[in-house]
């Protein structure tokens, strides 16, 4: 089944690979730990299927542009100056993350969270939502959502 891309202005956003999710930002940037950086690499451009682009601009390492479908995109930095940390399997609202959480949209809420309970990814819940939120290599939180999601 072919997903459809609809561009309306209350949605713009970041778009996961084939049209599937959408973010909040048209631009963002996060500084992660060097020792997550292939794996966070790989969790955008191999589970959520999105181009990224290591770009060399004389930092220790390169940093990673992942690009979406609409034309949106956030950057990664990685320094070995970051927090290093991995939540393990599970992770619950006192051990996680406390920096800014991402949200992506999504045509394909399931299925996307699926990819990424394939792949290994960490799963959390908050005591405040309803939603799954998942811990990308870093300690990145963030959370998808139906693209028509109005909400919290």
């Amino acid at each position: 089944m072919t997903r459809r891309y609809h561009h309306e202005p209350a949605r713009r956003g970041l778009w996961i690979g084939g049209n599937q999710a959408s973010g909040d930002s048209a631009r963002g940037c996060t500084v992660r730990a060097t020792p997550a950086r292939a794996a966070f690499t790989s969790l955008f451009r191999d589970t959520l299927e999105c181009e990224v682009i290591e770009r060399d601009f004389g930092l220790q390492y390169p940093v990673a542009l992942v690009s979406f479908s609409d034309g949106s995109r956030f950057s990664a930095e990685f320094t070995d100056l970051a927090p290093v940390g991995t939540p393990g399997d599970a992770v619950s609202d006192d051990q996680s993350f406390r920096g800014a959480w991402l949200e992506f949209r999504t045509t394909d809420l399931a299925g996307d969270q699926q990819k990424l309970r394939s792949a290994g990814i960490p799963e959390s819940r908050h005591a405040g939502s309803t939603h799954a939120y998942f811990v990308a290599p870093g300690d990145q939180m963030f959370r998808l959502v139906d693209v028509d999601y109005e909400g919290p």
